[in-house]
């Protein structure tokens, strides 16, 4: 016979299932004991009172959720220990690479070190040969500096000896120039004090000129000694000391920065 359940029962079916469920689960974890006997005891002051004890009605008894749990429990603490583990793994090999990085990093500055100095020598070469032909000129214009002495020294000597040979014959000459001189110092005084010596320069300028054109047109001059008096008496004119050639003895090899990272 063929009986058909109609479709609001299933419902029913399942709300009733878990319920015993549900109540069997409340009485293994909710309520492990059961109220016992009362008991009298007697108390330190001698009075009897009534005390309720407890006692375990599934002593002895393995609970299998519980054990369910435990073992769950257990799997998920050696599931997480294994994953510690295998993240300290991992956290070691991520060092063990960045050391790895870091030792080609330091061998990479080392070779470049090596290239650099390497490049570095042949610059040092080029610049000691160099530096060492500036040694070679300056010792050259050292040498020619020397016969520039000696020239001096040889027209200073020969005008010397010429002004001591036509001192007497001068000696008339030159006080006349001193005393020309003192007449002219308060004029050159006053041109000082004042700050005229662009127009002092510009009224000696025109004299020249004056004195240009007399020579030329009497043979005389208007300002000035006659040439033959000139020649004997104010010819000694020496020339400057010749000064000492500039030399450059600066040494400044190129320099060589080293990466000492490595």
């Amino acid at each position: 016979m063929n009986i058909k359940i109609t479709s609001y029962i299933y419902p029913i079916i399942i709300i009733i299932i878990f319920t015993l469920v549900g109540f069997l689960t409340y009485n293994v974890y909710v309520q492990p004991v059961q109220e016992g006997l009362e008991t009298r005891i007697r108390r330190e002051d001698g009075k009897l009172v009534k005390r309720r004890k407890k006692k375990l009605i599934r002593e002895g008894l393995d609970d299998p959720f519980t054990k369910l749990g435990r073992a769950i429990k257990d799997s998920f603490n050696k599931t997480k220990e294994t994953f510690n583990r295998a993240g300290e793994s991992l956290k070691k090999s991520f060092q063990i690479f960045e050391e790895v990085k870091k030792g080609f990093q330091r061998m990479s500055n080392f070779f470049r070190t090596v290239g650099d100095i390497f490049n570095y020598i042949p610059r040092l070469f080029k610049y000691l040969s160099s530096y060492i032909v500036k040694v070679f000129d300056n010792v050259a214009e050292a040498f020619k500096y020397t016969p520039r002495v000696f020239i001096w020294l040889g027209s200073y000597l020969t005008g010397g000896l010429r002004f001591i040979t036509n001192l007497n014959k001068c000696f008339g000459w030159y006080s006349l120039d001193v005393f020309g001189q003192i007449l002219y110092s308060p004029i050159k005084f006053l041109v000082w004090l004042f700050k005229l010596e662009s127009i002092e320069n510009m009224l000696w300028d025109y004299a020249e000129n004056i004195d240009c054109a007399v020579k030329k047109a009497t043979g005389f001059h208007l300002i000035h000694f006659s040439d033959s008096i000139q020649n004997r008496c104010y010819s000694f004119c020496p020339d400057e000391f010749p000064q000492f050639p500039r030399l450059d003895w600066r040494f400044d090899p190129p320099t060589l920065r080293l990466n000492s990272n490595w």
